[in-house]
């Protein structure tokens, strides 16, 4: 089974220490991105922290994900899918949900 997800094009700074949205999101799950979490997409090098939301008029939260570069670069208009594993290893795009919560002492600093 599979889940619809739009790429939000020119995605907001990070608002936390991590390097990129992609360590933003191994730094969260504890795992490496091994392949772009859309359906179909075997690739595995250059991976890059998607910056997405969920293909409803009323998903209002963002969450980053491991895509490739031709993903990432895709129109918000077009939808991907990704697997509904894929969707629960998603972590949330705010620092309050995710860096806050696991690195308190960041909260200085932001």
């Amino acid at each position: 089974m599979s889940f619809k997800i739009t790429n939000i094009v020119g995605a907001n700074a990070l608002e936390c220490k991590c390097r990129s949205w992609l360590e933003h999101w191994e730094r969260f799950t504890r795992e490496k991105a091994k392949r772009c979490f859309v359906e179909g997409c075997n690739e595995t090098n250059d991976l890059i922290g998607g910056y997405v939301k969920w293909a409803s008029p009323f998903a209002l939260n963002r969450y980053v994900i491991p895509f490739c570069k031709a993903h990432n670069a895709k129109p918000e208009s077009q939808k991907l899918e990704i697997s509904d594993s894929a969707r629960f290893k998603a972590v949330p795009a705010t620092v309050l949900e995710t860096c806050r919560i696991q690195h308190p002492e960041e909260e200085a600093h932001l």
